[in-house]
């Protein structure tokens, strides 16, 4: 295909287009001879946008949900408060509520539990109580890392490698600022 031509006029381009196919045919072309052969082979699902299309409604409600967070962070500590406080219940509602009670006051559950929950008790109160922006916003996150190392705490070796890994940051840390 030739995309200049030496003519400037437009009988030459014209006479370029006649004789030779556009990009645009060759890939109507393509694309026709490429659904042909996928209509045959009993598969009527498109990974690609199936998964182009998740990435977009999980991207656009993190949008929403860090929008909601910095607008009105005291509405979102309270209905991420309320949703942490039904996933506790459903263990409640899975294992029983006596069993469950003694699994998370356990000598190894009890650090995770009193931070989980302690999170969720002043997430609501300086929410609630105080209607403090920033406190909100500071406690909505610590609730969030609290429900991640407490749900962490629940796989094999993961209260462990956590304990690994919150110690690795902080000396890290303290070796960047010089400590």
């Amino acid at each position: 295909m030739q995309w200049f031509s030496s003519g400037s006029g437009p009988s030459s381009s014209a006479a370029a287009s006649s004789s030779q196919p556009s990009l645009l045919a060759d890939w109507n072309s393509y694309a026709a001879a490429r659904s042909a052969e996928d209509a045959g082979d009993g598969f009527g699902i498109d990974i690609e946008a199936a998964v182009r299309s998740a990435n977009d409604r999980v991207a656009g409600t993190f949008g929403v949900v860090s929008k909601v967070m910095v607008i009105m962070p005291q509405k979102f500590a309270i209905c991420f408060t309320a949703g942490c406080a039904f996933i506790i219940g459903s263990f409640f509602a899975l294992k029983g509520p006596k069993n469950q009670l003694y699994h998370m006051i356990s000598k190894e559950r009890l650090p995770f539990t009193v931070g989980f929950v302690g999170s969720m008790v002043a997430t609501i109160y300086v929410s609630m109580v105080m209607h403090s922006y920033i406190l909100s916003v500071f406690f909505s996150v610590l609730q969030v890392l609290a429900l991640a190392y407490y749900t962490i705490s629940y796989f094999p070796g993961g209260s462990a490698g956590m304990k690994f890994l919150s110690s690795t940051l902080v000396s890290s840390v303290l070796r960047c600022f010089g400590r």
